[in-house]
């Protein structure tokens, strides 16, 4: 699962990554990809005069996000904007954000295009900047209708290249656990209270095995908890999920 935000101004964005951090520690976050970092800076703070400050609330975001990468053992990827540098009579291209950015990213990757357009080739180049165990170099690649790919000639592959079955990613859990143990000759007066929590919709059984670890053992006990504690104890378990499932439940016992 993913979660995605739109930042609408520089204080946004700090927020942000303070929820990050929030979801890092208790969803067991393992990746943050933050795409434009200066956009929203450069919008907010023109002018040289403002730079300082811009500079300064840069910094706060950097370290921010290194903290977290460190604390949680989580990945940290920023995409950042380039502006054309002059000089004499060269030019070349230039991250925005200066000494902060350089010194606050370990890997430091610029892609190139072929030519003057982007659309005029699919090849691209990647360019290792500054990294601390890696020399300077750079590697071609191509974006196609399959992916990224080595040539531009790449074809999707008939076969499948998973590698696994979805039922072998619960191997380690006891058959009687994952699959329901519902009664075909129960009555349908009985308590519907206690029915396994897979005759819910949206709940299988992998699901399922989960709510029971976090202490959610049938239909009733999945009504009656508290939506915002039980989304915080289950991997994969949004708060709106949660209601989404209680609602269904709820739904099912009143039919």
């Amino acid at each position: 699962w993913h979660l995605s935000c739109s930042n609408f101004s520089s204080d946004h964005q700090s927020q942000m990554i303070t929820k990050a951090e929030t979801l890092c520690k208790t969803r067991g976050v393992r990746l943050i990809v933050m795409d434009s970092l200066m956009a929203l800076m450069r919008a907010e703070y023109v002018g040289i005069g403002m730079l300082a400050r811009r500079q300064a609330v840069l910094n706060n975001m950097i370290h921010a996000l290194s903290r977290i990468a460190e604390t949680y053992n989580c990945a940290v990827l920023l995409t950042n904007q380039v502006a054309t540098k002059m000089m004499g009579m060269f030019s070349g291209n230039d991250a925005i954000g200066g000494n902060i950015i350089a010194h606050g990213c370990h890997f430091r990757v610029m892609f190139k295009t072929k030519g003057f357009s982007a659309n005029n080739s699919l090849k691209r180049r990647a360019v290792i900047v500054d990294a601390p165990d890696l020399p300077p170099d750079e590697a071609e690649f191509f974006i196609t209708s399959v992916g990224i790919a080595d040539t531009e000639k790449a074809e999707m592959s008939k076969e499948d290249t998973s590698g696994f079955e979805v039922p072998s990613l619960y191997e380690d859990v006891e058959e009687e656990e994952v699959a329901p143990s519902i009664d075909p000759e129960a009555s349908p007066e009985s308590d519907d209270g206690e029915k396994e929590l897979i005759t819910v919709k949206g709940i299988g059984a992998g699901m399922a095995v989960q709510l029971k670890k976090a202490g959610i053992n049938s239909v009733g006990e999945l009504i009656s908890a508290q939506p915002e504690e039980l989304a915080s104890k289950v991997s994969g378990a949004s708060l709106r999920k949660v209601q989404e499932w209680q609602g269904n439940a709820k739904s099912m016992i009143q039919a």
